[in-house]
């Protein structure tokens, strides 16, 4: 016969207080995810196909700064950091690599 451990009241209370300490930790670090309203005045975005690759960012409205870059085959393109929209396009032949896009948002 065996003997499961079973849970006590003070274990529960224990965990729960753990799982709010940390959450609270993550938040004193700056680890916790922005305000809904702030999340949602910033965004990016990138796109690579076999034709193209794209990247833009929208920070508009915010106190953050965006930027963005792409290349495709030989051709490069980026943006510096800016307060508002920025979009990077590059285009070489189909199929051309290498290839790839991306974007940074930061305060």
């Amino acid at each position: 016969m065996s003997s499961t451990p079973t849970t006590t009241g003070r274990s529960l209370a224990a965990r729960a207080g753990a799982i709010v300490a940390a959450f609270g930790l993550a938040g004193t670090l700056g680890v916790a995810i922005a305000s809904p309203a702030e999340a949602a005045c910033r965004s990016g975005g990138y796109s690579v196909t076999a034709y193209r690759s794209y990247a833009w960012t929208n920070t508009a409205h915010c106190r953050y700064y965006g930027r963005s870059w792409a290349r495709h085959g030989r051709y490069y393109a980026s943006t510096p950091w800016t307060s508002k929209s920025s979009s990077a396009y590059a285009r070489h032949y189909t199929g051309a690599t290498p290839r790839y896009a991306g974007y940074a948002l930061t305060r």
